[in-house]
């Protein structure tokens, strides 16, 4: 049974066309994948390090948020197995000592192993005062206060569905874009519909007011360790468009699975977009 699948997609037909072929199997391949990491854990994808099968913990179906070893978990592994694999092509982000990183995440897990490893790796905070997040910085992903061209990566872990789509297109993205130096990439995830094009409104602002299209949705938020972050959108396979209207010149949405590297979802695989300055 396959260990790893690592798929880049440029639009949603290329993946359909693919996941139609693996479809009757996946469920197969999940039970593999689990079978193979109960029986020899997992591995870091950047540090390489061993984490045996006693100290992982999968506390849901939902493989896409658990597979917990350390600090990390199945999306956020992904991400770093991503960040590898662009480093390879990309020289900046190959020295780990001189690579500037960015995230709008401070008090996660995720940032505090970025830390660990990034001597420039930089997270932020949002919705708290400068005083409470002292020395943290506070930004906002709509107006960054970075000069033009700082970071070689911004990385944005499940973020973008708490930001109204609009405020998205026509502001977060031009930010990042403009902080990226020129080969920067952005790397991010967030809930993705994987089926359509169109990304789903699930709430707006108009007029400072907050209007629910769906039933309200709620994610855990880090900072106040509550389900109060609202999802105000899903998003579709636009997101790429969008992204290169933005002015990146290579975005795709790449496709994860890894056996070794603990890295799975409900689909087999994660999905991780990729946008390259």
């Amino acid at each position: 049974m396959v260990e790893e699948i690592h798929e880049h997609f440029k639009d949603i037909k290329d993946f359909l066309n693919f996941f139609k072929k693996i479809s009757t199997k996946k469920n197969l391949l999940i039970k593999s994948v689990l079978n193979k990491i109960s029986e020899n854990g997992i591995y870091d994808p950047l540090l390489e390090i061993h984490y045996s099968p006693d100290v992982i913990q999968i506390k849901s179906e939902n493989y896409r948020e658990t597979i917990k070893a350390s600090k990390l978990i199945s999306r956020t592994r992904a991400v770093l197995f991503e960040y590898k694999c662009l480093a390879k092509k990309i020289p900046n982000l190959n020295s780990y000592n001189n690579v500037a990183i960015y995230a709008p995440e401070a008090f996660t897990p995720f940032s505090l192993y970025m830390r660990g490893i990034f001597p420039r790796f930089l997270g932020s905070e949002y919705g708290i005062s400068p005083e409470q997040a002292f020395p943290i910085p506070v930004e906002d992903l709509c107006s960054l206060s970075f000069n033009n061209e700082t970071f070689h990566c911004v990385i944005v872990n499940d973020v973008f569905e708490h930001i109204p789509f609009i405020n998205l297109k026509n502001q977060v993205l031009p930010e990042i874009y403009r902080i990226l130096k020129s080969n920067g990439v952005l790397i991010s995830t967030f809930p993705f519909a994987a089926n359509r094009y169109e990304t789903i409104i699930k709430a707006y602002i108009e007029n400072n007011i907050i209007h629910n299209v769906t039933e309200p949705e709620y994610h855990l938020n880090p900072v106040t360790m509550k389900a109060d972050s609202l999802v105000f959108s899903i998003l579709g396979w636009d997101i790429l468009d969008i992204s290169k209207a933005v002015g990146f010149t290579d975005v795709y949405m790449s496709f994860i699975m890894s056996a070794r590297y603990g890295i799975l979802s409900p689909l087999c695989g994660v999905f991780v977009l990729v946008a390259i300055k």
